[in-house]
């Protein structure tokens, strides 16, 4: 990150040992997670701060891999085929509350 010419700051951050986000509510347009949302320990925290820092009409965008580290995973994803990873995906912005469908 220090070497990406185009940002102008970044931060740092392991959520699995603190799910809250070092920024202000309604902060973000969008937000992002790409490949990783398989390796959360609180997903539901952390979807919950997604939702507090975006802004209204902000979007999340979530990608995947059918591929992961099966040590650093959590149970149920290793448990289900890439279909069921989208429908836990979804439960979690279900269940953090905050998103529209």
């Amino acid at each position: 990150l220090s070497q990406n010419k185009q940002l102008s700051s970044y931060v740092v951050k392991d959520l699995n040992r603190d799910p809250i986000f070092p920024f202000q509510d309604e902060s973000f347009d969008k937000v992002t997670c790409v490949v990783s949302v398989d390796y959360l320990n609180q997903p539901l925290e952390i979807f919950r701060e997604i939702s507090r820092v975006l802004r209204p009409g902000g979007e999340c965008i979530i990608s995947m891999s059918n591929r992961c580290f099966p040590t650093k995973a959590f149970r149920i994803w290793l448990q289900t085929n890439d279909l069921e990873h989208i429908f836990i995906v979804g439960s979690f912005f279900h269940y953090a509350g905050g998103f529209d469908p």
